[in-house]
C-alpha cells in the first residue's frame, strides 16, 4: 500500500517524536486523509514491517503507561473503550517482541485492568487482549487458559470458544514452535465440551466442522485420535452421540490390543494405578524421590499439563506427593514445597491446594509463611468457610489469639449456619476465659446438629468449667452425661476424658486456670486477648488486607464514634500501601475495603466521592465491589442511584446475583412501596434457594461452598427467608410474610452488604 501525505507527514513524525506520535495515532487523533477509514491495525501494517523495534518500543511504552491507569483527560469512557480494543487488535498481528513479554508477564494486571471496559462482544478491550495473546505466546504456559475458555469455565457471559480455539492453535510445541499438527489440548477440551451440560448440539458441531476444515485429515486421523478421548461405552457422553454423527467410523473404533506408534506419540494421563502406587512408595521410601524413574514420572505430569491445558492430574498427584513427603521425611520440605507450589501455578483456584500448601510449610518449620499463605486463600477463597477456619486454627495455633478470634467471629458472621466456624470459635473462647459465651455457640451448634460430636464435646468442657468454678453439682453431672453419651457412641477423646474427669474436676474447684483441654494433663493457653500480632512491617500484602477487613468487620458493628474511629485509624494503615506494591490478584479488594473504611468511621460523601473515583478510574460496573460500596454510600446519603446503575451486566454469576441482592435493600433504604420490594423478593427468592441448596455438607463436618453465588444464597435463606417462615416466592405475597422479611432485611443489611462484598470478590486470572 503506497503511503498518502498524510500518512507520510505522521512518519515523519514519528521519527521524531515516536511516543507522542504513536498516542495520536492509537487514539484517532492524526488526520489520514484518504487513510482514514483504515483500521489501526491496516495503519501499522501499511507503514511497518513485522517486528519493527522503534514500533515495538512505542507500543510498549504506550501500553506500560496506560496499565490500570486513570482514563486520559478528555476522553470519554465509550471512546476509551475503542481506543483500547483498537490498539490491542492493531499490534496482535505485528510480531513485537518487548511488546508480547507485557502481555505475557502482565496478564493479570492487564485483565483486572481490561475487565471492567467490556461493553458488549463487539466493544470488548480483554476479548481483543487475549486474541493478541494468543499470537504473543513463546510457551505452553497458557494452555490451561485456553481450556477454560473453551469450557466456559470463567467469563461466563461472553463468548470466547473461539479466542481459546485459537490460542491452543497459535501455542507452540515443546521446541518452542508453533505445531504443525492438531493441537491435542484443543482435542481434549472440544470432547469435554460436548459432555458439559447446556453445550447445544448444532454450535458444538459447527464448531467441531470448523476445526476438521482447518486442519485437512482423513476420516480416519480424526478417528484415532477422537475416539480414545471418549468416555467408556456405558457412560452416556453427547460427545460421542454427536461425533459418531460426524464420524461415522467412531461407533466401530476399539482400543488397539496392543499401543500403537500413534499412541505412543500423543501425551496420555497417568493411569490411577501408578500414580497411586508411587504415592505409598515414596511414603515409605522417600529416597525414591532422588531416582531418575521419579523424575520420569512427574515429568509426564508436567507434559501432560502443559500440552492439554488440563491442571486435574498434576494438581491432585503433586498435591499428595507433597503433604506425603514432607510428613515421611521432613528434611525434604523444599522440595515438596517444589511440587505443591507447581500444582497451585496449574491451579490457583483450588482452595485445597492453598491449606495443602500451608501444611508443608509448617512441617517446614516456616509458620510466618504458611500464616500469609492462609491470608492470601481467605482474600482468594472469601466463600470458602474451611479456609477461614484453618486459618483461625494456624493463628491461635501460634499463640496471636487476638487475630484468631477476628478471623472467626468474622467467619460465623458470614456463614451463620457453619459449624466447624462455631465450633472452632467457641473452643478459641474457652481459651479466652469467655466461657459463657462459648456455651452459647455450642448450644447454637447442637440447634443445627444435633449430632455433632465436636459440639458436645465442646459444651461439655464449658459445662465443666462453669460448675467448677460455681461448686454446682448437677451442672457437673450435666457434662459427665454428655461425655458418657459420646463414649457409648465409641467417640475415643470422650473416654480418655471421663478416666480422670472426677479428680480433673476437683482439682478445677480451686484452681481457676484448669480449662479441661482435650490434650492429656491441662496446658494453659498459650497467649492472652491482649497480646499484639505481627508488626505490620512483618506482615505480607494479603495479611495487612485480612486484618484491615476483620477492623472493618468490626467497626461496622459498634455504635460508639471513637470506637469505630479506633478501628478504623490502624485499618487505614494498614491499606496505606501504594498500588504497585500490591499483588493484581488482591488490588481490587483494597481498592474497595479503603472506600469501605471510609464508610464505616462515618464519611459517606468522602466514601462516596472515592468510589466514584475508582468507577473512572476502572470503568464502569468492572469491579463489581465498587458499584455496591457506591451504593452503600448513596444509601446512607440518602441520594439515589443513577439510572445506569442497573445496566450493567456483569460476567459473574455471583455478581449478578449481589446486585439483585443490593437493589432489595436499595429499595428499602429509598422508602419504595412494599409492592416493588415484594417484586423484587419474589424474583430473588428462586435463585437464593436453588444457591442454598447446591451448599452441602463436607467432610469435615462443615458446609461444602463452592462460589460466592452459594454463599449469599445460603446466608439469605438463613437469615432473611426462614426466619420469617417464607419457602417459596408465593409465600411472599402473604402481608405477614412479607412483613416479615423485611424486618429480617432491615436487621440485618450490615452483615448481608458484607456477606455481599466477600461472595463477590474474584481473582484475575
Amino acid at each position: 500500500m503506497t503511503m498518502n501525505e498524510a500518512l507520510q507527514r505522521w512518519r515523519d513524525e514519528f521519527a521524531r517524536e515516536p511516543d507522542t506520535a504513536f498516542d495520536r495515532l492509537v487514539r484517532g487523533l492524526v488526520p489520514l486523509g484518504a487513510a482514514g477509514q483504515l483500521s489501526f491495525g491496516e495503519v501499522l501494517h501499511g507503514l511497518f514491517e513485522p517486528g519493527d523495534a522503534a514500533l515495538d518500543i512505542a507500543a510498549a511504552g504506550w501500553l506500560e503507561r496506560h496499565i490500570l491507569g486513570l482514563l486520559p483527560d478528555g476522553t470519554s469512557l465509550h471512546r476509551w473503550v475503542a481506543v483500547l480494543e483498537e490498539y490491542f487488535r492493531g499490534i496482535a498481528a505485528m510480531e513485537l517482541t518487548r511488546t508480547g513479554e507485557i502481555l505475557r508477564s502482565q496478564h493479570k494486571g492487564l485483565r483486572l485492568w481490561l475487565h471492567g471496559f467490556y461493553e458488549g462482544p463487539d466493544r470488548d478491550p480483554e476479548g481483543s487482549y487475549l486474541l493478541a495473546l494468543t499470537r504473543a505466546q513463546d510457551s505452553q504456559r497458557f494452555s490451561s487458559l485456553w481450556r477454560r475458555l473453551i469450557l466456559g469455565e470463567e467469563l461466563a457471559g461472553r463468548s470466547y470458544l473461539g479466542v481459546g480455539i485459537l490460542g491452543f492453535r497459535k501455542m507452540p510445541g515443546h521446541d518452542g514452535r508453533e505445531a504443525a499438527d492438531v493441537p491435542e489440548g484443543l482435542l481434549q477440551a472440544l470432547v469435554r465440551l460436548g459432555d458439559k451440560p447446556g453445550t447445544a448440539e448444532a454450535k458444538w458441531k459447527q464448531t467441531v466442522r470448523s476445526l476438521f476444515a482447518t486442519y485437512r485429515r482423513s476420516e480416519s486421523y480424526w478417528v484415532d485420535h477422537l475416539a480414545p478421548l471418549l468416555p467408556h461405552h456405558e457412560q452416556p457422553s453427547n460427545a460421542r452421540a454427536w461425533l459418531s454423527a460426524l464420524l461415522p467410523g467412531i461407533p466401530k473404533w476399539r482400543p488397539p490390543v496392543a499401543t500403537t506408534a500413534t499412541l505412543v506419540r500423543r501425551v496420555q494421563p497417568v493411569p490411577r494405578s501408578v500414580r497411586e502406587e508411587w504415592v505409598q512408595r515414596v511414603e515409605k521410601n522417600p529416597a525414591l524421590c532422588d531416582t531418575p524413574e521419579f523424575s520420569s514420572f512427574l515429568d509426564q505430569y508436567r507434559a501432560y499439563a502443559e500440552t492439554t491445558g488440563d491442571p486435574e492430574y498434576i494438581n491432585k498427584t503433586f498435591n499428595n506427593l507433597a503433604t506425603v513427603i514432607v510428613r515421611a521425611d521432613h528434611r525434604r520440605a523444599d522440595f515438596a514445597l517444589s511440587l505443591i507450589e507447581e500444582a497451585l501455578d496449574w491451579a490457583p483456584s483450588n482452595p485445597h491446594n492453598w491449606t495443602s500448601y500451608a501444611i508443608v510449610l509448617s512441617s517446614a518449620h516456616r509458620e510466618e509463611d504458611a500464616i500469609s499463605a492462609l491470608w492470601e486463600a481467605r482474600q482468594r477463597f472469601a466463600w470458602n468457610p474451611f479456609i477461614r477456619n484453618e486459618l483461625g486454627r494456624i493463628l491461635r495455633q501460634n499463640g496471636d489469639l487476638t487475630a484468631s478470634e477476628g478471623v472467626l467471629r468474622e467467619a460465623v458472621g458470614h456463614f451463620p449456619n457453619n459449624v466447624v466456624c462455631r465450633t472452632g470459635l467457641a473452643d478459641l473462647l474457652i481459651d479466652l476465659y469467655d466461657v459463657e459465651e462459648a456455651e452459647r455457640l455450642f448450644r447454637e451448634v447442637l440447634v443445627i446438629d444435633g449430632r455433632n460430636r465436636v459440639a458436645k464435646g465442646g459444651l461439655a468442657r464449658a459445662l465443666s468449667i462453669r460448675s467448677a468454678r460455681t461448686r454446682d453439682v448437677e451442672l457437673r453431672d450435666k457434662a459427665k452425661g454428655l461425655l458418657e453419651e459420646l463414649a457409648y457412641e465409641g467417640d475415643h477423646d470422650a473416654r480418655s476424658r471421663l478416666r480422670n474427669f472426677d479428680d480433673q474436676w476437683e482439682r478445677a474447684t480451686t484452681d481457676p486456670t484448669m480449662t479441661f483441654r482435650r490434650e492429656t494433663g491441662e496446658q494453659p493457653p498459650t497467649a492472652r486477648r491482649a497480646q499484639p500480632g505481627r508488626a505490620m512491617a512483618d506482615m505480607s500484602v494479603a495479611e495487612r488486607l485480612g486484618r484491615a477487613m476483620i477492623l472493618l468487620w468490626q467497626a461496622e458493628r459498634v455504635s460508639d464514634a471513637a470506637e469505630r474511629s479506633s478501628l478504623c485509624v490502624p485499618a487505614t494503615a494498614l491499606l496505606d500501601l501504594p498500588e504497585d506494591k500490591i499483588d493484581d490478584d488482591l488490588l481490587a479488594a483494597f481498592v474497595e475495603t479503603r472506600g469501605l473504611v471510609w464508610l464505616a468511621s462515618g464519611d459517606a460523601r468522602r466514601a462516596l466521592d472515592y468510589f466514584q473515583e475508582q468507577i473512572h478510574r476502572y470503568g464502569r460496573g468492572g469491579w463489581i465491589g465498587i458499584r455496591l460500596g457506591e451504593q452503600r454510600a448513596r444509601i446512607l446519603l440518602g441520594e439515589p442511584s443513577h439510572a445506569d446503575d442497573t445496566l450493567e451486566a456483569p460476567s459473574s454469576e455471583s455478581a449478578r446475583f449481589a446486585l439483585q441482592v443490593a437493589r432489595v435493600i436499595q429499595k428499602l433504604s429509598a422508602s419504595q412501596p412494599e409492592s416493588e420490594v415484594r417484586d423484587l423478593l419474589k424474583s430473588l427468592y428462586p435463585r437464593a434457594a436453588n444457591y442454598a441448596a447446591r451448599v452441602q455438607p463436607d467432610a469435615h463436618g462443615g458446609l461444602a461452598i463452592k462460589s460466592g453465588a452459594e454463599m449469599l444464597g445460603a446466608f439469605l435463606q438463613t437469615c432473611w427467608f426462614r426466619p420469617a417462615g417464607v419457602q417459596s416466592a408465593e409465600d411472599l405475597d402473604r402481608p405477614d410474610a412479607l412483613h416479615a422479611v423485611i424486618v429480617q432485611i432491615n436487621k440485618t443489611r450490615t452483615d448481608t452488604f458484607d456477606v455481599i462484598s466477600n461472595s463477590v470478590m474474584v481473582q484475575a486470572a
